[in-house]
Order: structure tokens, then C-alpha cells, then sequence
């Protein structure tokens, strides 16, 4: 059953906006991730006190 696609597509005029956003939550995301790891290396006795609950 080879269907094809459901439309024609054509240039996304959006794929730039699209790119920086995506770049953008990558390096947000990262620069969390290493901060947390940062945290577990210099002082793990921090991740274990509760903040919120």
C-alpha cells in the first residue's frame, strides 16, 4: 500500500524562525543540564535538601 503524500508541500517560509527557536531551547535546556551536574559535582548535599514539598 504505497500512498502518497497527503498534500504537496512546498517551501516552509517559517524554517528559519523555526531553526533559531529550536537552537534557542537547546541551549536553554544545556545550560540547565550542566548546572545540575555542576551541582552533583561541587556539592551534592544541595540536591538533596527538598524545596518545595
Amino acid at each position: 500500500m504505497g500512498h502518497g503524500p497527503a498534500v504537496k508541500l512546498g517551501k516552509d517560509n517559517a524554517a528559519a524562525y523555526k531553526s533559531k527557536i529550536g537552537i534557542s531551547m537547546f541551549l536553554v535546556y544545556t545550560l540547565t543540564y550542566f548546572g545540575f551536574v555542576i551541582i552533583n559535582a561541587v556539592s551534592p548535599a544541595l540536591m538533596e535538601k527538598v524545596y518545595f514539598g
